[in-house]
């Protein structure tokens, strides 16, 4: 197997491509699915998912 994509993972560590980023994502939006378990309409789900994949920080009124 090694031999097989030892090119593509030669050019893959050469130019620091790495897909662990698309799978921490796609990890953060399968818990969010999970969680959202329940959920009436697809429009919360989406807001929860934005909510949560957003790097902007939240506040909360009195905390």
């Amino acid at each position: 197997m090694i031999k097989r994509y030892f090119s593509t993972i030669v050019v893959a560590t050469m130019h620091r491509l790495f897909n662990a980023r698309a799978g921490s994502a796609n990890n953060k939006i399968k818990l969010t699915i999970r969680t959202a378990y329940g959920f009436r309409n697809i429009d919360s789900l989406i807001s929860m998912l934005v909510s949560f994949c957003s790097s902007v920080q939240q506040r909360f009124p009195n905390h």
